[in-house]
């Protein structure tokens, strides 16, 4: 089990700690007098020494709308915006499915599970309260990308937007698409880990067929909607339920490209590479980046 490529990929792994953090949280565990609650301000107090946010990015990426600042929004390149949606509540049928989706962590700052190598963890700890990157906001998106005409991409990343229930991400999306304010918009990009931790999101889930008809309205719209989908192992696409999900997205028209980094001890092979990247064209996904 230690050794199994996707155990290292959502089970932490000592190497990821400093060798002082390792010796400090291995002397914690190994102490019959320590709580939980103790492992855990241990644990704090080594992510408070770490920087969540490297080159600057909370100072140099984030933009401004009338002089202020705008949450949740990144821009780092002329062409492509990135928003941080949150789970957002829009009208009072909406609000029971918020509450009951809020209940089982469905908001935009969740993940299905979290890989070692993410470097979006302020989003998801304690430590990032002050610095996530977020917005419940539906119009300021919108209103951002028409006052920006070279704008042709909005990618929603997070947290992660996939596990979002389809009337909160289309409450995003569907304010970018009809608007001659918003015609330099060409694609809607939403980065997913859900292929390989959940495609059930596609196939069985409550509002499975809602999410399709989301991607298939963008489509009708004249814009294009691209899950750039981090597959990391070609083990991800190897089950019948990964692969009823990803026809069922192509069926919406919607285009799949593949992401992933190189990870020691996980995908550090050429040969590797070489068979995911078999296994993703076969299917009808575009390898994207590496």
């Amino acid at each position: 089990m230690p050794n199994d490529p996707l155990f290292k990929l959502v089970f932490p792994q000592p190497e990821m700690l400093s060798t002082r953090h390792r010796q400090t949280m291995s002397e914690e565990l190994s102490d019959p007098q320590s709580s939980r609650v103790r492992l855990r301000d241990v644990a704090e107090t080594i992510r408070g020494t770490l920087n969540a946010h490297p080159a600057h990015q909370r100072e140099e990426n984030v933009p401004t709308l009338d002089g202020k600042p705008v949450s949740g929004l990144q821009h780092k390149y002329q062409e492509t915006v990135l928003f941080f949606p949150t789970e957002v509540i829009v009208d009072c049928f909406a609000l029971i499915a918020a509450l009951v989706l809020t209940c089982c962590g469905r908001q935009g700052q969740f993940c299905h599970s979290y890989c070692t190598y993410c470097f979006r963890w302020a989003q998801f700890t304690s430590v990032g309260s002050p610095q996530q990157f977020k917005s419940s906001s539906t119009h300021l998106l919108a209103e951002y990308v028409s006052r920006h005409q070279r704008v042709s991409d909005v990618l929603f990343t997070g947290g992660y937007p996939m596990v979002m229930s389809a009337v909160a991400l289309g409450s995003y999306i569907r304010p970018l698409l009809n608007s001659p304010k918003t015609a330099h918009l060409r694609t809607i990009r939403i980065g997913t880990k859900s292929l390989g931790y959940w495609p059930l999101r596609y196939t069985l889930d409550p509002d499975a067929k809602d999410i399709l008809k989301l991607f298939e309205g963008v489509q009708k719209s004249g814009k294009q909607v691209s899950l750039q989908a981090h597959i990391s192992h070609p083990r991800e696409l190897q089950t019948q339920v990964v692969q009823e999900a990803i026809r069922l997205i192509r069926m919406t028209g919607a285009q799949i490209r593949a992401q992933a980094p190189l990870i020691r001890h996980f995908n550090d092979s050429a040969d590797l590479w070489a068979e995911m990247w078999r296994e993703e064209v076969g299917l009808g996904i575009v390898p994207y980046y590496m």
